[in-house]
């Protein structure tokens, strides 16, 4: 599976551990769950390594949410796999001096790829949309909730107007942090604003091919964890954070250039007066046939569909439309007389913080490389709020309700041959194990809610 790491790269890699004063490197995969796991290790037991990786046994990658629950196929017997770290993904930790960090490719103990490997998926089926699309783009717009913990539980950090500048006045030191570790970190935050006026903040990461794009994510996923818990905080981005409150959505952008460095999403020429050109409709036609599979894989938690609900500025439906934030894809236009390309991207809203990024990008080129290479049309765009419209009016409109909860959407995922073919059945299968384990201890679970509706009246 590797390629021979080069002397000359392997001296680059020392003097960047050096100049940077690193002593350990932690070394990262993410699991089904979308968890970071791995081990950290010293720079020099790195250096000695870089070859055949660092050892860890795989059924770390099979635990359930739980932590209980794994893969037997992968218990005590099963040997090891090994973690061999990407050089061009290393950067040091702002946060933990003398840390460092960098994501690793699985594989097993003759050097072959391990088919459970995530990242791997992603960078296969990235090349195939190389080749057969062109240079493929994603960025990442998450929104969060910075809350407080108190003795009667979770509480926001704060209680101001949507998008008000009050939050950053309130929390200028964490805010000076968070943005300058994630500078530090290469994933400098272009936007960022108070989208929910109850500590809820959406933080834009720049656009990039998709596997640098989803590390750089994931990373500011994780930055903004650890400076809320440093300033006396939790950093959530856990979908429905709050009954009464905004979800917390993420929201990846997607644009395609050919070899000439052109867009090949928009068209100015076209008469359909939406400005998408065949492969722009294709690709969002195949985003919209495997709907069903892309909520199971970017909203794969109990509480995902909490968030999917009507009148949340969620999608609800297997839609698209043209600006419209109700749709499940959103295609966004430029300002008309800017001169630009007037539809150079989508954005698909479905996804939440709760994602492994590797899996969902990777099962985003599939879909959209199916739409393509079987030229699926999507049904027409949406001008509407989608979850207001009659269901009558959705079914002849070719529109589907998208999964309800978990249990549903794990039943599509399943079922979707392509996307299966698109993110390997080893993935697959290791994926809907530890959702099936998850979604049967919720529902075995007797809730509070339940006790004081039930208990005392019956």
């Amino acid at each position: 599976m590797n390629e021979a790491i080069s002397t000359a790269d392997v001296e680059a890699f020392r003097a960047r551990l050096a100049s940077s004063e690193t002593a350990y490197v932690r070394c990262h995969f993410i699991d089904y769950l979308g968890i970071g796991r791995g081990r950290e290790v010293s720079s020099d037991y790195l250096l000695e390594h870089l070859d055949r990786g660092v050892a860890l046994a795989p059924v770390n990658y099979t635990w359930d949410i739980s932590d209980v629950d794994y893969d037997r196929r992968y218990g005590p017997e099963a040997g090891d796999v090994f973690m061999v770290p990407d050089l061009d993904s290393f950067v040091p930790l702002p946060y933990l001096p003398g840390n460092g960090h960098a994501f690793c490719n699985l594989a097993t103990v003759d050097g072959n790829p391990w088919p459970g490997c995530t990242r791997l998926a992603l960078k296969k089926i990235e090349a195939i949309a190389r080749k057969e699309l062109g240079l493929v783009a994603m960025g990442f717009e998450q929104e969060g909730f910075l809350m407080r913990k108190g003795p009667d539980g979770y509480i926001p950090s704060s209680d101001f107007k949507h998008h008000s500048s009050d939050f950053f006045d309130a929390h200028p030191a964490f805010m000076a942090e968070l943005l300058d570790v994630l500078d530090k970190l290469g994933t400098p935050v272009g936007k960022f604003n108070l989208e929910d006026g109850h500590g809820q903040v959406e933080l834009n990461t720049p656009a990039a091919t998709p596997l640098v794009a989803s590390e750089q994510y994931f990373r500011m996923r994780q930055a903004f964890r650890f400076v809320a818990r440093n300033h006396g905080f939790v950093g959530t981005f856990m979908p429905k954070t709050f009954d009464e409150i905004s979800g917390s959505g993420l929201h990846v952008h997607l644009s395609i250039r050919d070899g000439a460095g052109a867009p090949t999403f928009g068209d100015p020429g076209t008469e359909d007066g939406h400005v998408l050109t065949e492969t722009a409709r294709h690709f969002i036609g195949g985003l919209l046939r495997h709907a069903d599979a892309l909520v199971a894989l970017g909203c794969p938690t109990v509480n995902s569909y909490k968030r999917l609900r009507p009148g949340l500025f969620a999608p609800t439906h297997n839609a698209y439309g043209v600006g419209n934030r109700s749709a499940m894809v959103r295609v966004i236009r430029t300002a008309e007389g800017t001169g630009a390309d007037p539809a150079q991207r989508i954005e698909v809203r479905t996804a939440d913080g709760t994602c492994n990024p590797h899996l969902f990008a990777a099962a985003l080129l599939g879909a959209g490389l199916d739409g393509v290479k079987r030229r699926i049309e999507p049904s027409a765009p949406q001008g509407t709020d989608v979850g207001s419209i009659p269901d009558e009016a959705l079914a002849a409109a070719g529109i589907r309700r998208l999964p309800a909860n978990l249990g549903e959407a794990l039943v599509a995922l399943e079922s979707d041959a392509e996307i299966r073919e698109a993110i390997g059945g080893e993935i697959l299968d290791g994926f809907l194990r530890v959702k099936r384990l998850e979604w049967a201890k919720y529902n075995a679970h007797v809730s509070d809610w339940e006790y004081a509706q039930y208990a005392e009246y019956f």
